[in-house]
């Protein structure tokens, strides 16, 4: 046993020496001189730790061993007193042993790790600064190449301790130029600088906006802008006689705009390259970037200067100048009176309506419509003008067709042995198209929501209750419906009275049986809200006295049933 515990002893004392070496070796005294001799770079203190490492890890795998001795002589042995106290004793040891050599790795570990640390840390770069403007970068025995063409040789010293790195310069370095060298060292510790790019594809035709693309901050998507901006770094904007469109750089019509003149029509389009802009006479097809002059100015040069020609003469009352006349004259022009205007003069003179030729000069018209006025009926518009002879009065049939002192029967009339007598009627239009049923009859239909129809319905009426059936039909967001019925001046039905009753179908659904006549039950179908007023209706149809049927919100691609009844 005593020989057991002077073994433990020696074990103990060994590694308190290792303890006390690497405590002492912790000191820095410059070992990192021997670098350039050739022996290695690394710190011998880091050599000095990993073998005190790897002797604790052999002390602790005996350790172990004598654990697992003494466990098998205590297991063996359990029958004698004597040697059980021994193996007890045996494995106390072996226990401690092992405490003591993990406390040790741990804390060699520990400062092995430190000065693994310091040495990696230690890679600095040193700058010189000499007195002949020379910036000299030593890194531990560098040769130092100076703007003046001398090469220097610098011994530099590096004391690295954990407390910081001194560099120590011993230069006596002599220049043909007999320049002095002061080196000032700085240790710089950045271990790079990441520059950062604009991404993306380049565009044709462009240039980078000044200043971008410099000091970015992160990776930049190249961008495509009218005119540069301060927020983004990866801007491009297009050359000259270029201009952004369609995101890409495309010719235009380069040179200052030409004053009082108007681009030809499409003539900066479809470019193949930029194109200085030209002033004309009369456009062409075959140039770009072509201008011509206004009205009232005249082309000289590349310029558009005004007009110095005029119409002459004293002026035309009761007249007015024929459309386009007057404009760009090449010469001065007599002012011309004519019943027809041409284009072959430029100061072509028309009277105005009620007024004829006489003299150069517009007189009023002694000529007028003769014979007895039709009743219920309209004069055709212009008809009475410009008269060359008295013209009788003439009733026409189907509507005005240019003949002069014409007439036309008033809306709900029609012509009937020479005069206009009362028609009973329907006019109607629907968003997008209708069929008109009067009493179970047909009386019509149309696709064309443009357009109004008039129709008579004399034939279809009857005296007593008549019903009238409408079917609209939509192809898009809602159905509309107007329509009015009259005799002569009389509406008696139109869609802006109370009686209408709708119903709404599917586009495809097969409609009620026998819905448009008479006899057909509709009492279930619920009431109309009318709308007065519909903005998006064209201009063209227009129906006083009516007021809109229209569907629903959020109605589309139905089919609308409309009935209302009215006596005779």
């Amino acid at each position: 046993m005593k020989r057991i515990q002077l073994h433990f002893s020696i074990i103990l004392a060994s590694l308190a020496s290792f303890l006390i070496c690497q405590q002492a070796m912790a000191v820095d005294v410059g070992i990192n001189f021997v670098g350039p001799s050739g022996l290695g770079v690394q710190d011998i203190r880091i050599t000095i730790a990993q073998i005190i490492q790897a002797s604790l890890g052999i002390l602790g795998v005996v350790f172990v061993v004598l654990l697992i001795i003494s466990g098998t002589y205590y297991w063996t042995n359990k029958n004698d007193a004597e040697k059980l106290q021994k193996a007890k004793k045996l494995i106390l040891t072996s226990v401690i042993g092992l405490v003591i050599i993990l406390t040790a790795v741990s804390a060699v570990s520990f400062i092995l790790s430190q000065l693994v640390g310091q040495q990696q840390g230690t890679g600095q770069e040193n700058v010189n600064t000499n007195q002949n403007g020379n910036d000299n970068i030593n890194t531990n025995n560098n040769e130092n190449i100076n703007s003046n063409g001398n090469t220097n040789t610098n011994n530099n010293e590096n004391i690295n301790s954990p407390f910081g790195n001194e560099n120590i310069n011993n230069n006596s370095n002599e220049n043909t130029n007999n320049n002095a060298n002061t080196n000032t060292n700085e240790n710089i510790n950045s271990p790079f600088t990441v520059t950062y790019l604009c991404d993306g594809d380049t565009f044709e035709n462009a240039v980078l906006c000044n200043g971008d693309g410099q000091n970015l901050t992160g990776s930049t998507t190249r961008t495509l802008v009218p005119e540069c901006s301060d927020s983004a770094k990866c801007e491009y904007v297009c050359t000259s006689g270029y201009s952004l469109s369609d995101d890409t750089c495309q010719p235009t019509c380069t040179g200052v705009d030409i004053a009082n003149a108007t681009l030809c029509y499409y003539d900066n389009y479809d470019l193949s390259a930029p194109i200085p802009k030209t002033a004309v006479i009369t456009c062409t097809n075959d140039t770009k970037c072509e201008y011509k002059c206004n009205s009232n100015y005249m082309f000289s040069g590349n310029t558009c200067l005004p007009n110095p020609f005029t119409c002459q003469g004293p002026a035309i009352d009761h007249a007015h100048l024929c459309i386009g006349d007057g404009v760009n004259l090449s010469a001065d022009i007599d002012k011309l009176v004519v019943s027809l205007c041409t284009t072959t003069r430029k100061c072509e003179y028309l009277c105005n309506s009620t007024y004829i030729i006489s003299n150069n000069g517009c007189v009023p018209n002694p000529y007028v419509c003769k014979g007895t006025d039709f009743a219920n009926t309209t004069l055709c518009v212009g008809s009475n003008i410009d008269l060359t002879a008295d013209t009788n009065k003439t009733l026409m049939a189907g509507g005005c067709a240019g003949v002069k002192c014409s007439y036309t029967c008033n809306f709900g009339f029609g012509k009937a042995g020479g005069v206009c007598v009362p028609i009973k009627y329907a006019t109607i239009t629907a968003d997008n198209e209708y069929v008109l049923y009067v009493n179970g009859i047909q009386i019509g239909q149309n696709t064309d929501w443009y357009v109004a129809e008039t129709y008579d319905i004399s034939s279809a009426l009857i005296v007593g209750d008549n019903v009238i059936a409408i079917q609209g039909i939509d192809n898009g967001a809602g159905y509309g419906i107007i329509a009015k019925f009259g005799f002569g001046d009389q509406i008696y039905a139109s869609t802006g009275t109370n009686g209408w009753a709708c119903t709404n179908l599917a586009k495809t659904a097969i409609n009620p049986i026998g819905w448009q006549n008479n006899s057909f039950n509709d009492s279930s179908w619920p009431s109309v809200i009318l709308a007065p007023v519909i903005t998006a209706w064209p201009q063209s149809i227009h129906m006083p006295g009516a007021e809109w049927i229209w569907s629903a919100t959020g109605k589309q691609n139905t089919k609308a049933l409309c009935r209302y009844h009215f006596t005779l």
